[in-house]
This record gives C-alpha cells, sequence and structure tokens, in this order.
C-alpha cells in the first residue's frame, strides 16, 4: 500500500501540472482571440479606406464632369451672342459687355464648383483620419493575452497544491491539531 505521503505528492504535481495545462491552454485561446480581434478591426480600417478612396475618385470624376459641362455652356452662350451681334450688325462695345458678363459668370461657377471639389476632398481626407484613429482606438482595446499572467496562475496552483500537501503532511504527522466542530 502508499504511504500518505507518496499519494499527496503525485496529487500535488498533478495538480500542478492541470494547472500548467489549463494556463497554457487559456492563454493559446485569448492569443488567438486577440488575434482575431485586431485582424478583424484591420480589416474594417481597410474597407473604409477603400471606399473612401473610391468616393473621392467619384467625387473628382462628378466636379471635372460638371466643370466641363459648365465651359461648354459658357462656350455655346458666348458663340451664341456673337451670332445674335452679326445678325444684327450691332458688334462692338455692347456686345462685348455681355459676352464678357457671360464668361465672368461662367468663370465664377467654374471658380465655385473647383471650391466645392476641393472642399469634399478634405473632408475626405478628415474623415480617413477619423477612421484611422477609431481603428486605432479598437486596437488598443483588445486584451492582449499575458505570459507573466499564466506564469502567475501556475504559481499560484503551485502554492496552493504545496500549500494543501504541507498541511496534509503535518496533519499526518500529528504535528497540525485537527479542528473539531463543538456541536
Amino acid at each position: 500500500m502508499c504511504e500518505p505521503v507518496t499519494i499527496t505528492t503525485a496529487a500535488t504535481y498533478a495538480a500542478v501540472a492541470i494547472a500548467a495545462a489549463s494556463a497554457a491552454t487559456s492563454y493559446v485561446s485569448q492569443e488567438k482571440s486577440a488575434a482575431a480581434q485586431t485582424r478583424n478591426a484591420q480589416e474594417a480600417y481597410d474597407s473604409e479606406v477603400v471606399q473612401t478612396k473610391n468616393t473621392q475618385v467619384e467625387a473628382t470624376q462628378a466636379s471635372a464632369t460638371a466643370q466641363s459641362e459648365r465651359a461648354r455652356q459658357a462656350m455655346v452662350e458666348t458663340a451664341h451672342l456673337q451670332a445674335l451681334a452679326n445678325e444684327s450688325g450691332t458688334a462692338g462695345g455692347s456686345n462685348d459687355r455681355v459676352t464678357n458678363e457671360a464668361n465672368f459668370n461662367a468663370g465664377t461657377d467654374l471658380a465655385t464648383m473647383q471650391a466645392n471639389a476641393a472642399s469634399s476632398q478634405r473632408q475626405l481626407v478628415n474623415q480617413l483620419n477619423g477612421g484611422y484613429a477609431t481603428a486605432e482606438q479598437r486596437m488598443s482595446n483588445i486584451q492582449q493575452p499575458s505570459l507573466i499572467g499564466a506564469g502567475l496562475q501556475i504559481a499560484g496552483a503551485a502554492t496552493s497544491a504545496y500549500a494543501s500537501r504541507a498541511n496534509a503532511n503535518a496533519r499526518a504527522s500529528g504535528s497540525v491539531p485537527q479542528y473539531q466542530s463543538t456541536q
């Protein structure tokens, strides 16, 4: 038959081994979870960047199309005014003034369109900066596993197991009084 000390020693080693296996499993699980969360946050940010860049390209194309159309309208309007002046035989100062006003209005419209396009691009860049800050915050909030924590978990289990073993050995030798209920 085995001695009580040998049984408690084996039980102590088994408890420490189980705690070590549990801590290692927990660490690996937490590491996988943190990696998945980081990957998801990065993918969300990457998707937002692609969408914003697509929006920038679309806005640039739309602005270029609108400006081109306005410039075309200005040329048609100017040509129409010159044709009217030539037909009526009033070519000169009054016609030049009307043509200059039409050109001025077109220039003002084009400048406004360019300013709006630039403002839109700045807004999209600010949106990208905000998305980056959000992604950084998400990633910094991800709980990373700690080898020190796993080591402390194993050390705590070992300390507890050795304390239980020491208490059992002391009781077996009779050096520690047994607790007895008074009821």
